[in-house]
């Protein structure tokens, strides 16, 4: 950076050439960035008097000449000989024409305007002038005008000099003119570790993970410095959450969060993909059909597990501005050497490390009996992992045809399903081992399901009343009666009391009145208009009173909704 300010200094300092000096970087970069922090400190240790405005938004050159004057002049106390001739000429003017209408003075100022700005213009002396963002000036035309403006002023004698902070790519100026009025062009080629610096120094957590932040920037050639900021402020963010949390394990969990946010603004800032484009590049089942190519993404869908749909409309900016672990994929817990020997890059362990690791993940697939589910599931795909990549021997093989005999021997414990985050550290397009998993969940979701609707069933059986307000709750906008045959539910009816059939009538009026049930529920509209036919046979054949009267109500609520 010394080197830097070194160059546009010697260029400036040179009488060959006018003192116009072009700082050239991409958008991003950090050139605003060395410009405030690096560019002007120099100048003003080495006693220069130094101006920065930006020309974003600009639209005349008239505009550019009032940003000039505005930052150079306006801002700053002119001295009383300026104040007595300026005044001089606006007290001039309002006195000739003081009986005209205020639209008749104003288009003589107007047309005066140009007068003042000369002379206003023509009193900047002794300045640096920085200016940033030309390349945002769309028009090709306005961007001459105004280096053109700048080497008439330099012209002068003023010891004025102009360095101009630019994306030269993008900048729409001619390129001889360019070539004409620029002394130099120095480009700003800041280093990628200067650039991490920048962007992450600032937090606790740097030291510890420099590594791994340098080693992913470098791989991907991150040099726009507005996103590494951003990824360094987001990761902090998480950093704070994991830091406060007692469950997961903070230094391996920051690993997945670092490789998580750098790879997920890479492809989106970097390669322009957008949040859906993300999510499908991930997957694991993106195919490359030409197998000579390779596939680009691989990164990504090494980190599938992790990136939750939450966590990266996080990281891009989109709907998620807050976030919470719990929406993130699979993190490593505490005290869990499993989780620990899994998460870890077997290549960062020495042998001793990862012999122990193996045993643990060994005894833990073949002989430990009382075992958690998915956690069990995983460790035998990591191990398989190992095995098919051959970092160990194969006196222990999992082999497809033989992985439920093993699952077999397993006493699980089910209550991880419901704590264990969303996605498993498991490929789940190649392995026989993840469609195993997938398969025994749906069965003892199903075996819970239907122990479920057992448990609602002996309760409902007995009176609607000790149900009421529990299926109201909880089935609100969900489908409930469905659960049972319409066997199931005439033997319920049987059962009732009148005040039974009464709230079931409350029940069924307000859940149907619903115009979001109405369209929802259909499916429990079906069996409901089967039930429709039952109580309205059995208030057919009810002999007149009060259950009678019962039935009656409810007939009619169940024909509103049929």
């Amino acid at each position: 950076m010394n080197d830097t300010y070194g160059h546009i200094n010697e260029l400036l300092e040179d009488t060959s050439f006018p003192p116009i000096v072009l700082l050239d970087g991409k958008w991003g970069e950090g050139k605003t960035y060395y410009t405030e922090n690096i560019l002007i400190p120099e100048l003003t240790k080495n006693n220069k008097n130094c101006v920065f405005f930006s020309l974003t938004g600009l639209s005349s050159i008239s505009d550019f000449k009032d940003r000039l004057l505005s930052t150079c002049l306006l801002n700053e106390q002119l001295n009383s000989d300026q104040s007595v001739s300026i005044n001089k000429v606006f007290s001039s003017l309002l006195t000739s024409f003081g009986s005209e209408t205020v639209s008749n003075i104003s288009s003589i100022l107007s047309g005066a305007t140009g007068l003042i700005k000369e002379s206003l213009l023509s009193r900047i002396k002794n300045k640096y002038i920085l200016i940033d963002d030309l390349d945002r000036v769309d028009d090709g035309k306005l961007c001459d005008l105004i280096i053109g403006e700048c080497l008439q002023l330099v012209d002068s004698k003023n010891n004025l000099k102009f360095i101009f902070i630019v994306n030269n790519e993008k900048c729409k100026a001619g390129k001889h003119l360019k070539e004409k009025v620029f002394s130099g062009i120095v480009k700003l080629n800041r280093s990628i570790s200067d650039s991490i610096k920048i962007a992450f120094v600032e937090y606790e957590w740097f030291e510890t993970y420099k590594d791994q932040i340098l080693k992913v920037i470098e791989t991907k050639k991150m040099r726009n410095l507005r996103v590494l900021k951003r990824c360094s402020r987001r990761i902090n963010s998480i950093y704070n959450l994991l830091k406060a949390d007692t469950v997961f394990d903070e230094k391996n969990s920051m690993s997945e969060v670092i490789n998580g946010v750098l790879l997920v603004s890479y492809y989106h800032y970097e390669e322009e993909l957008n949040e859906s484009q993300i999510k499908e590049s991930a997957h694991y089942t993106l195919k490359i059909k030409d197998k000579k190519v390779v596939n680009k993404y691989l990164d990504l869908q090494n980190i599938n597990y992790f990136l939750t749909d939450k966590f990266i409309s996080y990281c891009i900016g989109g709907a998620i501005w807050n976030i919470s672990l719990n929406d993130f994929g699979r993190l490593p817990k505490k005290a869990c050497p499993i989780d620990s020997f899994i998460f870890k890059n077997n290549f960062d362990l020495n042998d001793t490390e990862f012999d122990n690791g193996l045993s643990i993940l060994s005894n833990y697939i073949f002989e430990d009996k009382n075992v958690e589910f998915s956690k069990w599931f995983e460790a035998a795909y990591y191990y398989y992992i190992l095995q098919e990549r051959h970092f160990i021997s194969d006196d222990k093989i999992i082999l497809e045809d033989s992985f439920k005999g093993l699952f077999a021997t397993k006493t699980f414990d089910y209550s991880e399903l419901e704590t264990r985050h969303h996605r498993l550290k498991i490929n789940d397009t190649e392995s026989f081992i993840y469609k195993n998993h997938e398969n025994e969940k749906k069965k003892y979701y199903e075996k819970q399901k239907q122990t479920d609707n057992d448990h609602w069933l002996v309760k409902m059986s007995k009176s609607w009343s000790s149900v009421d307000k529990q299926v109201y709750e909880g089935f609100r906008s969900e489908e409930f009666f469905n659960k049972f045959t319409i066997e199931q539910l005439k033997e319920c009816l049987k059962n009732w009391q009148n005040h039974d059939l009464a709230l079931f009538s409350d029940f069924i009026d307000v859940r149907f009145k619903d115009e979001f049930n109405q369209k929802n529920l259909k499916s429990e509209i079906d069996i409901l208009s089967q039930l429709y036919g039952i109580v309205e046979e059995m208030y057919e054949t009810e002999p007149k009173g009060r259950r009678k009267g019962s039935l009656y109500t409810l007939v009619n609520v169940l024909k509103t909704i049929n």
